[in-house]
């Protein structure tokens, strides 16, 4: 049976809600939310990494995978201590805009593992 022209449904894209752009006024809330981010992606990491620790059988295409979560499990950590540390001091907007900036990095860097 021949297809008939123009009877296929057109999808719809989802667009993503546009980035909240840095500001003076709205650093601290989104440095904030992205704390809370990160430790949430922590636990789901630990969880990860311990089962695959204990785990007897560890197929070979999945140990690049568990090296690079290890390595992004440190940079996060470490980030995160660094900003809790600074929440709640009066640092220059620069300074916060520096660490939001490394978050960044570290998101690009294991994106491009």
């Amino acid at each position: 049976m021949p297809k008939k022209k123009g009877s296929r449904k057109k999808s719809k894209k989802k667009t993503k809600p546009a980035l909240q752009k840095v500001t003076r006024e709205n650093i601290d809330l989104i440095q904030n939310e992205t704390v809370k981010k990160v430790s949430k992606t922590l636990s789901s990491l630990e969880v990860a990494i311990a089962d695959w620790d204990i785990s007897e059988e560890k197929p070979e295409e999945l140990k690049q995978k568990f090296k690079r979560y290890k390595w992004l499990h440190t940079s996060l950590s470490e980030w995160e201590k660094k900003t809790l540390k600074a929440i709640g001091k009066k640092d220059k907007y620069e300074t916060k805009l520096q660490r939001i900036n490394e978050f960044v990095k570290i998101c690009n860097a294991y994106g491009s593992r």
